[in-house]
């Protein structure tokens, strides 16, 4: 996986932001990236001519380095920094004879200043401001100030801000502070993109974004370190396809913008495939409920009365809300065994494995049932009940598991007042939940996406709030 980039607040989604992600940027930004004909000899392309020219970067940010962390005077940090960015800034095509800190964002009758070094524009629009603050470079073992905590002092900033702000503020001088106050401006001040540098960090944040602390952060120490190996050499083009001027200032969309719709639209269609899953695994859920309940009647007296709840729209209503709220249980249970490091099941622990685990659903997916026992017998729920009922109330065994209760009403079993006592059949269990897109074959794995990456792509309760609507389309039939 790709360590010179941190996906911060899954400003793409994991589905999105995988090992495929470089052939997604070299596709949109119409990169040619074969390197040899069908002869096998080299030929020139997009991405080996970009790597040649910002490889060199590399060289002149060990030498920075070196040299920062010789000097002492923060002022002389900050200058030897910025200075450092020029550089940055040449490789991405940005250094073309336009004025730094020409067009600062004034504020307050121009008495304060948020110190912006670059503007440009997309048509009447700002569209991407270049700001920086100060190295983040790790020194021993303390940390370098980060976005969150750096401040503007203008005395440590006075041999790089231009002499005619003497008389002005760095307002607001916390830096987060300045750029939320940036992106609130109205849609003729605020830019679309902002690029931070604070060599070797840089942020690529969206303004859209910002308010929920989402951004890409880009590492040019791990970048340098990754695409030493021969097939992260690429890296170096993927950097600059991101962050250089080329995509961000044409007459098309960025290669940004293209990718965040992109990941959107792959958001929906694996949101949606989940939906449908639910609805189906709802209707069947249903129908087996009353097929249980049927069966299960003492006379004919009892069976009558089910009859007449099945006429009944509260029944109905009521069966199918308790039957998604199982299945949201389920979808629960697949994250939580996803995420070890909640600590929420024993997913270790061989009992719970052998006898609990949703994990083994994946298995027993493929497992025919042929015995009448096998078929209709009720393995699958008899566990569940059980397993719902440990998470509710808590579970000390001293042969097998132990487990905290949740404190959460949704594995309350007294709380189901019509599935309460139902057991599903193993078959039309395993139906009921044979859509859901995390247990497809493997080779449709990759294209559905997993729970874990699903759940985290929509927002376990974004995602709840979602499918809930859906109860008033579903009746189970009769």
């Amino acid at each position: 996986m790709i360590r010179f980039i941190e996906n911060i607040g899954d400003y793409f989604s994991q589905h999105f932001f995988n090992e495929d992600f470089p052939r997604k940027v070299f596709d949109k930004a119409g990169y040619v990236t074969q390197k040899k004909d069908d002869d096998g000899q080299a030929i020139e392309n997009h991405v080996s001519t970009i790597n040649s020219k910002v490889a060199p970067l590399r060289e002149k940010y060990f030498r920075f380095k070196n040299e920062y962390l010789n000097i002492q005077r923060t002022k002389d940090r900050v200058k030897l920094t910025h200075d450092f960015h020029n550089e940055l800034l040449k490789i991405l095509d940005y250094k073309n004879g336009i004025q730094e800190y020409e067009s600062p964002v004034y504020l307050n009758d121009n008495e304060e200043v948020i110190p912006v070094r670059y503007q440009y524009h997309k048509g009447d629009r700002p569209y991407l401001f270049i700001m920086e603050m100060k190295a983040m470079i790790k020194e021993g073992d303390d940390e370098p100030e980060g976005i969150y905590d750096q401040i503007y002092q203008k005395e440590e900033w006075e041999k790089v801000f231009p002499e005619g702000w003497k008389d002005v503020q760095i307002k607001p001088d916390i830096i987060n502070e300045a750029l939320t106050e940036l992106f609130i401006l109205s849609e003729d001040e605020r830019p679309e993109y902002l690029i931070m540098l604070a060599a070797p960090k840089i942020f690529l944040i969206h303004y859209e974004k910002w308010k929920y602390d989402s951004f890409l952060l880009f590492d040019l120490e791990e970048l340098f370190t990754e695409s030493q190996v021969a097939t992260n050499r690429d890296y170096l083009s993927l950097f600059y396809a991101l962050l250089s001027k080329p995509q961000f200032i044409s007459d098309t969309d960025s290669i940004l913008q293209i990718l965040e719709e992109d990941a959107h639209k792959s958001m929906y269609g694996v949101t949606q495939a989940l939906k449908n899953s639910v609805v189906f695994a709802v209707e069947s859920l249903a129908n087996e409920a009353i097929h249980y309940k049927l069966k299960t009647a003492k006379d004919i007296d009892e069976k009558r009365v089910i009859e007449a709840l099945m006429a009944s729209d509260t029944f109905a209503r009521e069966l199918k809300d308790e039957c998604l709220t199982f299945v949201y249980r389920l979808l629960f249970l697949f994250y939580a065994e996803s995420r070890e490091d909640l600590e929420i099941l024993p997913v270790k622990d061989s009992v719970y494995q052998k006898g609990y685990s949703l994990e083994m659903l994946r298995d027993l997916e493929m497992v025919p049932l042929t015995t009448d026992s096998s078929r209709n017998g009720h393995f699958f729920s008899e566990s569940l009940w059980k397993l719902f009922n440990y998470l509710h109330k808590g579970q000390e065994n001293e042969n097998g598991f132990t487990m905290k209760p949740l404190d959460s009403p949704l594995f309350d079993n007294s709380a189901m007042e019509h599935l309460h006592g139902v057991q599903f059949r193993n078959y039309s269990f395993r139906k009921s939940y044979s859509d859901f897109p995390f247990l497809k074959e493997p080779e449709k794995k990759e294209e559905e996406g997993s729970l874990m990456q699903t759940l985290e792509l929509t927002n376990w309760v974004v995602f709840m709030k979602a499918c809930w609507p859906i109860r008033d389309s579903l009746l189970p039939k009769r």
